[in-house]
């Protein structure tokens, strides 16, 4: 593949990533499912969410808790184009969040996690995420948005 073919691939990625986050931030996710292919699964801390639907009912459901303050820094952003329709990318997860309206108190990051991704693109539709894994390295403590293994979202 062309090598400006394949940065032009990286960068509509970055940006569908970066386009999520401000998403799941300043709307609370309302539309993330989109962000999403249909058969995705999005492998989270507490627990595994799998396909569009069940990622979409967990931000619907967040959405029921009240005020959530949230900001997702993507850093150290790595994608590896696999083809025109496929590719994975690695990157480093910031979260400052926590219940209520601004302005919070500023502590550590709520968490900060290694993130495996891997994405998918069926013609000219746009680039979506097949699976994503999180690894967590930090935890400040703070109370995360999601419900534990187990639990209905």
């Amino acid at each position: 593949m062309d090598p400006v073919q394949k940065l032009l691939i990286a960068k509509a990625i970055e940006e569908r990533l970066l386009d999520y986050w401000r998403e799941v931030d300043e709307n609370g996710g309302r539309q993330a499912g989109a962000f999403w292919t249909e058969d995705a699964v999005w492998e989270a801390p507490a627990r595994a969410f799998k396909g569009r639907a069940e990622i979409q009912n967990f931000f619907d459901w967040r959405l029921t808790r009240g005020d959530r303050l949230a900001f997702h820094m993507v850093a150290n952003l790595k994608t590896v184009v696999e083809s025109e329709t496929r590719a994975s990318s690695t990157w480093y997860l910031v979260l400052y969040a926590a219940d209520g309206k601004p302005i919070q108190p500023s502590n550590a990051p709520a968490q900060i996690a290694a993130i495996d991704d891997r994405w998918s693109r069926s013609g000219d539709g746009p680039w979506l995420c097949q699976h994503r894994k999180f690894k967590v390295l930090f935890e400040s403590g703070a109370a995360l948005a999601g419900p534990a293994a187990g639990q209905k979202s």
